[in-house]
């Protein structure tokens, strides 16, 4: 595992057989997660001014919500 040297927060996990999971954020909020494997992708996500999730990507294609 991995930690985020300024805010002490996990940052990622990487396997010895070559799998792993990064993990992003701006202060509390997760802004994205990404993977690598047999399975291999991505997330994201952004806020709105009072920080309820206005988008997601994965796969490269942004879906608005709300």
């Amino acid at each position: 595992m991995s930690w985020n040297p300024t805010t002490g927060e996990l940052a990622g996990v990487a396997e010895p057989n070559g799998e792993s999971l990064a993990i992003a954020m701006d202060g509390d909020l997760l802004t994205g997660v990404t993977w690598s494997g047999a399975v291999a992708g991505s997330v994201g996500f952004a806020y709105d001014s009072v920080l309820r999730v206005s988008q997601e990507t994965a796969g490269g294609t942004a879906v608005d919500c709300g």
